[in-house]
């Protein structure tokens, strides 16, 4: 019932002309009513003496009794002798007749009295009246390819007429011609005027849309729901129209962005929100992070993979993250920010948010994918932190700049292998001599920043088990779960941290695995191992 109630929408129009007996019409091309009183005064004048007969049995007093009408057998007679509360029924009427029929019906023309209250109303096949011919002057419609012409001028229609004695609208006239072919059953759902998302499918899409699912799918269930695409009320297309009309009622993107964020924050005290915005008060750069990111930065903060190569949302915009790892050894993310350019200025402002938001505790190393940018950013920032470059960055750079495989091996072993310093510059010497590359740019410009690559000149410093950004692929991966390139901010940011969220519920379920059992010992030195497996996580 609640779905036949949605076929009930409101189309007229609210305007009134002085006088009696004004007429509005809806479409120009519409031809006019007859001359008829206000009101139905004298029932016999239409109906004869037998008007009141069977009167209880000829109406139809709401949505359920819809349900029970035979509309393929009812006959032209049958529907003129029905009356119904309101308009509204009267039309839920004529549309589920037009369903039945293989045609839609519309809301036309109506009439109103001198108080301005609605005396009749016409109902018409939605191929009634005719397209008008698009002008010369209107160059935006000109400009579009037309579309197919609906409309044939079609005669069939419903009128419905106040009764004055019994307040219910009586159908003052009735024709059943059409001058256009009828639809086939399995057609004639697919009409706009007989789709329609209830406010129960629409609250069911924006549920499964909030955990990830896409439009698409989420189609798809309903039509597994209901045994069949023709048993769905509406099309994919609706539901993208849906989603754009409650896109649209949010209001600006970005503003809808950082109201989102706001509410999130008055959730979650301590959430820390900052964004910039240039002269036109447009969003230039955003940037967050809640109070359980904070909590994670000041316990494993140490070290922080510095990422910007993730970009799949509407605007292309980078996504740079903030993340390092726990004590499962664990990515988790400290701080995020969707920025509209990566400059020196950029990474500097967003260095200092992170700074701003970690109440002033700096890390003590920084990875990096070597972006230049970056590196002053940090230099400027991070003074006293180190800098250290992504290996797989590195090895990836060494095969697209040299395609030498040699270099590429001996590379990995320099870069890698705990060699004492000595040893490594022999190493380094042998391979440049050896392939000829003493005076390739970029050798020479890789073997002067060997002390953010080469393990031989980083010991001593601490990097938590990092030695590449290949932790950011991986949450890159994931994220690529929740979020697609239709997301704009708002959605974005939402399924951001839906993400989030499931890679924490991960750190609970390592917590009861490092905690239920006892690790089997598999050395010789038990007591050794038995000490850490009680001290350590798994």
């Amino acid at each position: 019932m609640a779905g036949l109630e949605d076929f009930c929408a409101e189309q007229e129009a609210p305007l009134y002309s002085e006088g009696m007996n004004v007429l509005h019409d809806l479409d120009p091309q519409e031809r006019t009513l007859e001359d008829v009183s206000d009101c139905v005064s004298d029932s016999d004048e239409y109906f004869g003496d037998n008007f009141y007969d069977d009167w209880d049995n000829r109406a139809i007093n709401g949505i359920a009794d819809l349900q029970t009408v035979k509309f393929k057998e009812l006959t032209a007679d049958q529907i003129r002798r029905l009356h119904f509360p309101d308009r509204s029924v009267a039309f839920s009427f004529y549309n589920l007749y037009a369903k039945m029929n293989g045609f839609s019906a519309r809301k036309s023309r109506i009439r109103r009295n001198v108080n301005n209250d609605v005396t009749q109303q016409a109902f018409v096949c939605f191929r009634q009246g005719f397209r008008d011919l698009c002008s010369d002057n209107d160059a935006a419609r000109c400009k579009r390819e037309p579309k197919p012409t609906t409309r044939c001028g079609c005669g069939a229609e419903m009128r419905v007429h106040i009764h004055e004695e019994t307040g219910r609208w009586i159908v003052r006239y009735f024709q059943e011609k059409h001058n256009h072919e009828m639809l086939d059953d399995m057609l004639t759902f697919m009409l706009p005027g007989h789709r329609k998302m209830n406010s129960a499918a629409i609250d069911q899409m924006n549920m499964m849309l909030k955990v990830g699912i896409k439009t698409p799918q989420i189609y798809s269930s309903f039509v597994h729901t209901v045994g069949g695409f023709h048993n769905v009320p509406f099309l994919k297309r609706d539901m993208y129209n849906q989603i754009d009309k409650q896109q649209r009622l949010i209001g600006g993107d970005a503003k809808a962005c950082l109201k989102y964020l706001e509410s999130t924050a008055a959730e979650s005290p301590g959430m820390f929100v900052r964004y910039l915005a240039d002269d036109e008060d447009r969003l230039v750069h955003l940037f967050w992070s809640d109070n359980c990111s904070q909590l994670d930065y000041h316990l494993f903060g140490d070290v922080v993979a510095f990422d910007a190569t993730y970009r799949k949302n509407k605007y292309m915009c980078p996504l740079v993250m903030f993340s390092g790892v726990n004590h499962h050894n664990q990515t988790i993310v400290f701080a995020s920010a969707l920025v509209a350019n990566e400059n020196e200025a950029t990474y500097t402002w967003l260095l200092e948010q992170l700074l701003d938001a970690m109440k002033g505790k700096k890390p003590r190393c920084v990875i990096t994918d070597g972006h230049g940018a970056m590196k002053k950013a940090i230099e400027t920032v991070f003074a006293d932190a180190y800098h250290r470059l992504c290996a797989w960055h590195l090895i990836r750079n060494a095969t697209s700049n040299l395609s030498n495989p040699t270099f590429t091996s001996e590379f990995k072993k320099c870069m890698l292998f705990d060699y004492e310093v000595s040893k490594f510059e022999e190493k380094w010497e042998n391979l440049v001599s050896s392939l000829g590359l003493h005076d390739n740019e970029w050798v020479c410009d890789l073997y002067a920043r060997r002390k953010m690559w080469a393990t031989a000149h980083m010991r001593g410093h601490f990097f938590g088990g990092f030695r590449t950004t290949s932790k950011c692929e991986g949450l890159h991966s994931m994220l690529g779960k929740f979020v697609h390139s239709r997301h704009n901010l708002r959605d974005f940011v939402e399924q951001f941290f839906r993400c989030i969220f499931q890679m924490r519920s991960r750190e609970a379920q390592s917590d009861l695995q490092s905690i239920v059992g006892d690790l089997v010992l598999q050395s010789p030195l038990h007591d050794l191992e038995r000490s850490a497996a009680n001290m350590l996580t798994r």
